[in-house]
C-alpha cells in the first residue's frame, strides 16, 4: 500500500471482488440467476419454478398438503484465471 487511504495493490489475489449469484431449490430442482458484479446487485430477473402436485391433485384440499420447502441461497461465484508457464524442458 502506497498510504492508509489507498486500496492500490499489486497482488491481484488481495483484490476484494464480489460476483454473487442467487440459487432457488424446490422439488428436487435447482434454479439458478445470472452471475452479478459487486457487492450490492440487483438482478432484475424472474426464476419460473416448475411446480408438480402429488398425484397432479391441484385443488385446494391437494395443495394444503403439501410440505415441499423452497430454498434461496447467495453465492459468491470464485473466478480465477487461467496463466500458462510455458518451461523449456533441458535434456542432459
Amino acid at each position: 500500500l502506497l498510504s492508509g487511504n489507498s486500496s492500490y495493490t499489486s497482488d491481484p489475489l488481495s483484490e476484494v471482488t464480489v460476483h454473487p449469484f442467487v440459487e432457488v431449490s424446490f422439488q428436487h430442482t435447482v434454479y439458478q440467476t445470472s452471475t452479478a458484479d459487486g457487492s450490492h446487485p440487483c438482478w432484475n430477473e424472474e426464476l419460473q419454478v416448475d411446480f408438480i402436485s402429488p398425484g397432479h391433485d391441484y385443488s385446494f384440499s391437494g395443495l394444503s398438503k403439501i410440505k415441499d420447502n423452497i430454498y434461496v441461497n447467495i453465492f459468491d461465484e470464485v473466478r480465477v484465471e487461467k496463466h500458462e508457464v510455458n518451461c523449456i524442458k533441458h535434456n542432459n
